[in-house]
């Protein structure tokens, strides 16, 4: 038992170590995040270019279906990673203006106490 508590700890310690690596990645794609927005609408466009086309893939012998799941596929994914990175940029400014507001009360505490001398 205890040492499936112990083999579990570590799991959870590797799939936080993951997940770690993978905002800190995501980070450096902030400064891109109006391109990644331009992506996620193109894959949309492909994709509903994908099922008008129907018929043209159809006539040529290709399963229209299958590309347009799999445009779906992408279109999915880039709008996901959109939506992260945004995520991941407005919580970082949620970080640094709680960070200065809590330095602006800590400052006001230490001139109430200055001026009352204590």
């Amino acid at each position: 038992m205890k040492k499936a508590n112990t083999e579990k700890r570590i799991e959870i310690e590797m799939i936080a170590e993951r997940i770690k690596l993978l905002f800190a990645f995501c980070a450096e794609l902030i400064p891109h995040k109006e391109m990644l927005e331009k992506v996620s609408y193109g894959a949309s466009e492909r994709s509903s270019l994908a099922l008008g086309m129907a018929p043209i893939f159809g006539a040529m012998g290709q399963d229209w279906e299958a590309v347009h799941f799999q445009k779906k596929l992408e279109e999915k994914r880039a709008r996901a990673l959109y939506e992260l990175i945004n995520v991941l940029d407005e919580t970082e400014k949620e970080r640094i203006e709680f960070s200065a507001k809590q330095e602006r009360r800590k400052a006001g505490a230490l001139q109430i106490a200055n001026i009352l001398g204590i």
